[in-house]
Order: structure tokens, then C-alpha cells, then sequence
């Protein structure tokens, strides 16, 4: 690809508009090492051809720097950005500058670190999740549940149900909101009546709320759900050996310490609200891995191998010789 015209940042957030990809926000992570403000405010346009494709910068986002980015979309023609200190902001292709969007009913200071879930569904904008009033206070979380109607210009609360835990994740169906939570399973939203429904318990609902490098993957692939890898049984394994330690030949991982053991993956029949085990794949357990569905596949790419990962320490093995990506077909072994 082309070179950006943008500094490299780490949890970007990046929308096919239907002929190219707009690039917003994301972190600089030397900044948040350094306890410094370590949100990116550029936006950029990417538009694939035969060759490297190209570039175009947008409008920087008018925030106060380092602003994170908690949640965005695409939206009808709009990119909508969202942070707790800022409120929401929308920007038009070919615009010269954002634009405010009216305040949404949410009371938290502008200190407040957001873990939010946002999707389009086509004629609103959901932004669900909670947010943490500030990260060194005690201070109780506060839920967001909030959905913008752009043809109103007004904002709807509605209940965030299991997008409030750690590491959840959620897809849109085109007509519901599914959302996973590694501790309490999978439910969905209707969004015209704002209930929550669970549905049929799954082979996944034990993987427990605990994941320092992110949760599973879920997807949707036009009639089922799919949920795969995240760490499993809510153990921290940063400093749990199962040996003499990381430089012994004879170390040997796996059992109480292992995040790895059980199923990594399973569909969800929204039809018939039934489960079935979905096929390993070459990975080993990771979490935090991107997916894309193609329309026929899932391709999985990068993530946080589980089995090599220990808080503190390299990685006590070699890596594996495994590919960086992988494409899974359902209905296949």
C-alpha cells in the first residue's frame, strides 16, 4: 500500500465506505506509556486500486490533543466520532471541517476512559459499552447506552445489557445487535423496542471475564454468529508456571496454567437458536484478532497468541511457524 499521511498508531478504527476506507483516531502507545495524553486526531481516506492505491487527509478531528477516540462509524456519507469530553462530532467527504452533533444524555467528566461497543444499523448510530469517570479515582463506572437518530438530530438511551463487561464484543445482523460477553454468553438487542433477549447457552459461555489482551472475535455471517479464541476461565496466567521457570529445558506448559485448553470457536444459529462447534483452524488460541467476513469467509488476521504470551516475560518458547492469517469457511470440517 501506499504510504499514509498519518503517524502509525496502534487501535485505529477503519470503515469501508463503499470505495474506500476512512482511518480514525487510534493511540499513540509511547505516549500512553508515559502517561501522557495518547489519542491521534488525524483522519485519513484510503482508496484501493490496482497498484499501492492512495491517500487523502481529512480534517483533523478539532479536539483538545490527545483526545481518545472511543467510538466511530460510517455512516449514510458521514464518518461520527465520539469521546466522553468532546461528545459526538460528524464530518462529510469533500467537508471543509467536523461538525458538532447536539450532546448526548451522558453526565461524565471529560477525564473518563470509554471501553464502548458502536455500530450503524442503517438508521441509527448505537454507542454502547461503559465509561470510567477517571482511571484514578473510585469513582463507580457509568453504562452507556445511547443511540443517535441523524434524520432527528436527537439521541435515544438505551440499555448497553452485556456490552458493559470487559472485553465483549458485538455484530450487527442488519435487522438486531449481538453481543458477547466472555462471563455471561451471548444476547441480542432489538433496537426498536431497546430488549435484550439471550439466547440458547453455548459451548463458549465459560471463558470467563478475565483476558489482559482482549477478547474473542465475533462476526456475522448472514445467518449465524460466530465467536472465536479469547482466554478462557478467568485466571491471570501472567505469572503462572507450570515448571521450574521459563529457562528450564524440562518447563513445560499447559494445565491449571494454560489459557489455551478447550473449544476455540463456535456458531450460533439465529434461526433456531442452537450451537455447534466450529473447526480449530492452524491458530493456537489468540485474543484480540482482527476479522473481516468476506461474504463467504471469516479471514482472521494477528491478535495475542495466548499459549506464548506471559505478562513480563519473552515468551517462554519459540514462536510457532503458523501464518499470521487465516480464512474459515463455515459449513466445512
Amino acid at each position: 500500500m501506499a504510504a499514509a499521511p498519518v503517524e502509525a498508531r496502534s487501535f485505529a478504527q477503519f470503515w469501508w465506505t463503499g470505495s474506500g476506507a476512512v482511518l480514525v483516531g487510534g493511540q499513540d502507545l509511547w505516549a500512553a506509556c508515559e502517561s501522557r495524553p495518547a489519542g491521534r486526531l488525524d483522519v485519513a481516506l484510503f482508496t484501493p486500486d490496482d497498484g499501492a492505491g492512495s491517500w487523502q487527509r481529512l480534517p483533523d478531528l478539532p479536539w483538545p490533543a490527545g483526545t481518545t477516540v472511543a467510538a466511530s462509524t460510517w455512516a449514510a456519507g458521514r464518518v461520527l466520532a465520539w469521546a466522553p469530553a468532546v461528545g459526538a462530532w460528524s464530518l462529510g467527504l469533500g467537508e471543509p471541517a467536523w461538525t458538532p452533533l447536539p450532546a448526548p444524555p451522558l453526565d461524565v467528566p471529560g477525564t473518563a476512559v470509554a471501553d464502548v461497543h458502536g455500530c450503524w444499523t442503517g438508521s441509527r448510530w448505537l454507542v454502547l459499552g461503559r465509561v470510567w469517570p477517571d482511571p484514578r479515582s473510585t469513582a463507580p463506572a457509568v453504562d452507556v447506552g445511547l443511540a443517535y437518530d441523524p434524520l432527528r438530530t436527537t439521541w435515544d438511551e438505551l440499555d448497553p445489557g452485556p456490552l458493559t463487561g470487559t472485553h465483549a464484543g458485538a455484530v450487527w445482523s442488519g435487522t438486531r445487535l449481538f453481543g458477547f460477553d466472555p462471563a455471561e454468553g451471548l444476547s441480542s438487542l432489538d433496537p426498536g423496542t431497546g430488549r435484550w433477549t439471550a439466547t440458547a447457552p453455548g459451548p463458549l459461555d465459560d471463558l470467563g471475564a478475565y483476558s489482559p489482551d482482549g477478547g474473542p472475535v465475533v462476526a456475522w455471517t448472514g445467518t449465524s454468529v460466530l465467536v472465536w479464541g479469547g482466554a478462557r476461565g478467568g485466571r491471570d496466567t501472567g505469572m503462572c508456571i507450570d515448571g521450574n521457570g521459563p529457562d528450564d529445558p524440562a518447563f513445560a506448559y499447559g494445565g491449571e496454567c494454560n489459557p489455551a485448553p478447550g473449544l476455540l470457536g463456535a456458531a450460533y444459529d439465529a434461526a433456531n437458536d442452537t450451537w455447534r462447534p466450529i473447526a480449530d483452524g492452524p491458530w493456537q488460541r489468540r485474543a484480540a484478532s482482527a476479522a473481516v467476513w468476506t461474504g463467504d469467509s471469516l479471514f482472521l488476521a494477528g491478535g495475542v497468541d495466548l499459549e506464548e504470551q506471559r505478562t513480563g516475560r519473552p515468551p517462554p518458547f519459540p514462536d510457532h511457524p503458523e501464518a499470521a492469517a487465516a480464512l474459515f469457511t463455515p459449513g466445512r470440517a
